[in-house]
């Protein structure tokens, strides 16, 4: 019986899988518009949005790839950006961004038209990383890694709450 299951999902996936990867062999990755050392990348449910290194500013990439486009054009960040984008949990409104620039973090509404300062949970170390709690083990809250090997928890009104110090020798990610 589980053997006979296993086959018919089988056979009823294969159109998809097959027709997938006739889609994927037919793009022509050559005219896709180059990133260029891309520090972060997330999808925001409308789009890609990058953080470039070197670069201060993000970019919005095409539905087909091929053209960069400004995003967010009133932020402008210090050193490596990181981005996480909120799934609308425990007070975050859906789709907005996070971006943080060394020791803040901004708050970006779902256009890009809007930016504001969010929180800044460590007046001692720039943030080196950020992400939400997609799971709700940890409440749905955004969470941020200083450089001092210190994670915070950050709430919907933008209020940090130091959580652990994991130490030196950071983790590129939670």
């Amino acid at each position: 019986m589980k053997t006979k299951l296993i086959v018919t999902l089988l056979l009823l996936a294969s159109p998809i899988l097959i027709s997938t990867s006739i889609a994927y062999a037919a793009l022509d990755l050559k005219s896709f518009t180059p990133l260029n050392k891309p520090t972060d990348v997330v999808w925001t449910g409308d789009g890609l949005v990058a953080s470039r290194e070197g670069e201060t500013s993000l970019v919005m990439i095409s539905a087909d790839g091929k053209a960069l486009k400004p995003f967010a054009s009133s932020f402008t960040a210090t050193g490596e950006v990181h981005l996480a984008v909120s799934h609308g949990k425990a007070g975050f409104p859906s789709g907005y961004m996070y971006a943080v620039s060394g020791k803040t973090v901004y708050q970006i509404d779902s256009s890009g038209g809007e930016v504001k300062k969010f929180s800044t949970p460590s007046d001692k170390a720039d943030i080196s990383f950020l992400t939400f709690d997609n799971v709700g083990r940890w409440g749905y809250l955004l969470y941020a890694v200083s450089s001092d090997g210190l994670v915070w928890s950050i709430n919907s009104d933008g209020k940090p709450n130091l959580v652990v110090s994991i130490g030196e020798g950071l983790p590129r990610g939670i």
